[in-house]
Parts: structure tokens; C-alpha cells; sequence
């Protein structure tokens, strides 16, 4: 038996300690007896001294290395307690030039919600889709308010397109008093006085969008169509919605505009809607301080946007096989800034959104997911040069393809 790991003793060897401890006694030495009888126990159960190793500064009688009363309640602690701080690196764990073998080449459609995932949240596609490997943390979140409490970012988000879907329905302000109603059903609101006056902020807010759209001739019904785009490069299918008389409505409603993810869903949309020869009018801020305005994107040829589509099927390929060093809100952030500053000033707003600023840390774009697919080389965590040339390079191309209906250039994916 381990002696580290000893929560059992022989009785004989209670005895002979005893019997030591009397002769010390006898002899007049005080010190050793008490050496031989208290056992200064670990109260952590990861030390080494729960396994038998000397205290710091502590001297074992007759120069022992191991003190055998000792004991750990748990053995699954040992070999906690021998690691050392800094001894080695954690590996990393995909290495940039190893990639999965390549797919069969006779595979199956591929949907626009699973393309917009791949852009979206491209390290949970490669752990998912690439490994098989699926995280605790990638689970949805229980609700963190009781219901009809406080909204959360997502409630919010869901009540604020509800009002405002309400506003086009009725081509102009919808009664208060009734909206509050429908919605309180839909458990989007509290009831009484503090639900009434929720809807009442709500609806303040959306006025000036709901205007704008109302003029242009967004208060028809929206509908939804469906597309289809084969090539030698593959097959995309999907559905379009909120269709109006005018072409597809895209609205952000958040107060600070468009971010990262918008802008993937809204240039994807853009490259699928010019297949149906339909307009993308997207109505948003500029900035928090401005007020909500259009912007048209005109469609494109359809041959122009169906070999911009071709390309992306490289980028879905690119990120099922290997991490991409990419995430939309903080490569949006980049590129914006670069347009601004210098490179390393729009490195750092791009790492305060990577990472999540000194007074906002809890709003990180990183998930658990993208500090595993890239442990090692990750572009802000672990300060990795070339992994910050490689998001600088994915971001430019990305977002300029999906803004000008270009092709992806293939040789950022190698």
C-alpha cells in the first residue's frame, strides 16, 4: 500500500508509536514527544502533505521523507498534489496545419441555416460537425429570470420585433392597452402597471423605425419563398422571409446597430435574394447617437451571386475540417476600425470584443467553444502573432465577399 495513501494503520503500529513516545518521555524530551503524538493534518486535499510530504519547514523525525499518519479521504486527489506551476504548456490543441480528411464529395444540400452557423459560431461547428464533441456550456442556458421578469438580451430582442412586427400589422401605432394583452399571452411582458409601462418604452423606441419602414411600404403582409442554387461546387437551399412589396426587410432594432452578426446574416441574405432578383432593404443605426436609417442593397446578377455562394461552400468545408481563427462581432469590430486607425489599434477593439473589455468582461464573444478549438493559438488569449494575421486576413476577406457579392478568395481558407 501507497504510505501517501494510508487511511488505515495496524494497531501494532499505534503501539510501538506509543511505546516511543514513553521512552521520550522518560528520557525528559518533551519536544519529541509531542512530535511523536500531534499529526498536523492538510486542509486543502490536493497538498502534498495530505499524502505523507513534509509541511513547509517542517522537519520529519530521523530525516524521513514520508510521514505515515497522514491519510487523504480521497486518492483521486495524489496526483493533484504533485503537479508543479509552470512545469509544462498546455498543448495545443489543433495544430494550424493539421486538418480533418476532406468529406465525401457526394454529400447532401446545404442549408442556409447551416452556412450562417458555420459563420456564426464556427468553432462550435468544428467541435460538433469536425469532432463529434459536444460541451456543457454549448447546451441553452436556463432562463435566468423567473417568468414575466426582467429580459434578458434574447427577451429583449423578442419583444422589441414583436412590437414592432404588431406596428406594421397595423399600419401605425397598435393600442397600447390590446398589445399589452397579446403580449402578456405570449409571456413577453409582465402584467399590471409594470407590463404597461414596459410596452409603453418599447413602443417609443420602435416608433422611429416603424415610420420609416410604414413610408417605404413595408406594411404589407411578409411572406416567405424559397430558393434553390446547384453547382459543381455544391447545393444551397433554403427559405427566405419577411418578403414585402418593396423586396426583403432586414431591421436591427438594438440601439447600437449593426454588429458582427447582422452582417453575416444580412450579406447572406443579400447573395440569396439576388438569386429571386429581390432588393435587401436593411433599416438601422449608424450609431447609438443617429437615427435609424436605410440602406438598399440592390440585387446582383445571379450568375455574380451564385459564384460569390460558390465560394462560401470552401469557407463551410474549411471550418467543419479545421478551427477558423474568426468570430463575426470582433472580426466586424476590426475591419470597421482598420477603415479608421491602424492595425494595432483596431487589434485592440477587436480583442476587447474577443475577449470582453476591464469593465465588461461578461459580454466576451469567446465561448468555451472557441477557448478549446483554439487552445494554443488563440489570437487574443494566448497572444499568438500569427494567429492574429490569420483573424486579420479572415476578416477583411470574409466581410468584403459578403458586402460586394465577390468570391471568398480560396487561399485565406488554406
Amino acid at each position: 500500500m501507497d504510505p501517501r495513501d494510508n487511511s488505515r494503520r495496524e494497531p501494532s503500529t499505534l503501539v510501538a508509536e506509543l511505546l516511543d513516545a514513553a521512552a521520550a518521555y522518560h528520557a525528559g524530551d518533551a519536544q519529541a514527544v509531542r512530535d511523536a503524538l500531534v499529526v498536523r493534518h492538510a486542509l486543502q486535499p490536493f497538498s502534498p502533505a495530505a499524502y505523507g510530504a513534509p509541511h513547509a519547514g517542517e522537519a520529519l523525525p530521523g530525516e524521513a521523507a514520508i510521514e505515515p499518519r497522514r491519510f487523504s479521504y480521497d486518492a483521486r486527489w495524489q496526483s493533484a498534489s504533485t503537479e508543479r506551476a509552470g512545469t509544462a504548456s498546455t498543448p495545443m490543441f489543433a495544430p494550424p496545419d493539421l486538418w480533418l480528411p476532406p468529406r465525401d464529395a457526394a454529400r447532401a444540400p446545404l442549408t442556409l441555416d447551416r452556412l450562417r452557423r458555420s459563420m456564426m459560431r464556427p468553432h462550435v461547428v468544428y467541435l460538433q460537425e469536425g469532432l463529434g464533441l459536444r460541451l456543457p456550456e454549448d447546451e441553452p442556458p436556463l432562463a435566468e429570470h423567473e417568468p414575466l421578469g426582467a429580459p434578458d438580451a434574447l427577451a429583449q430582442h423578442a419583444l422589441r420585433h414583436a412590437v414592432f412586427d404588431a406596428w406594421l400589422r397595423a399600419n401605425g401605432q397598435p393600442d397600447a392597452h390590446a398589445l399589452h394583452a397579446r403580449l402578456l399571452a405570449r409571456a413577453l411582458v409582465a402584467p399590471g402597471a409594470d407590463g404597461r409601462a414596459q410596452v409603453a418604452d418599447v413602443l417609443e423606441d420602435i416608433a422611429p423605425f416603424a415610420d420609416l419602414a410604414l413610408a417605404k411600404g413595408f406594411g404589407d403582409r411578409p411572406a416567405r419563398r424559397a430558393f434553390a442554387h446547384e453547382s459543381t461546387a455544391g447545393h444551397l437551399r433554403g427559405t427566405l422571409d419577411g418578403l414585402h412589396r418593396p423586396g426583403v426587410l432586414r431591421v436591427v432594432l438594438r440601439p447600437d446597430g449593426v454588429h458582427g452578426g447582422h452582417a453575416v446574416r444580412h450579406g447572406l441574405d443579400a447573395l440569396c435574394a439576388s438569386l429571386l432578383g429581390l432588393p435587401v432593404h436593411e433599416l438601422a443605426r449608424p450609431d447609438k447617437d443617429s437615427p435609424p436609417e436605410w440602406r438598399v442593397r440592390k440585387p446582383v446578377a445571379p450568375k455574380r451571386a451564385g459564384a460569390a455562394i460558390d465560394a462560401l461552400f470552401a469557407w463551410q468545408d474549411a471550418a467543419v475540417r479545421t478551427p477558423q481563427v474568426f468570430l463575426p462581432k470582433s472580426g466586424l469590430e476590426f475591419v470597421r476600425c482598420l477603415a479608421e486607425k491602424d492595425g494595432e489599434a483596431a487589434l485592440r477593439s477587436a480583442r476587447d470584443q474577443w475577449m470582453g473589455s476591464s469593465f465588461n468582461a461578461d459580454r466576451a464573444e469567446a465561448t468555451p467553444a472557441t477557448r478549446v478549438a483554439l487552445r494554443g493559438r488563440d489570437p487574443f488569449y494566448d497572444d499568438d502573432e500569427g494567429a492574429q494575421m490569420r483573424f486579420a486576413q479572415l476578416a477583411v476577406a470574409l466581410f468584403t465577399a459578403l458586402d460586394q457579392a465577390t468570391p471568398l478568395d480560396a487561399g485565406v481558407l488554406a
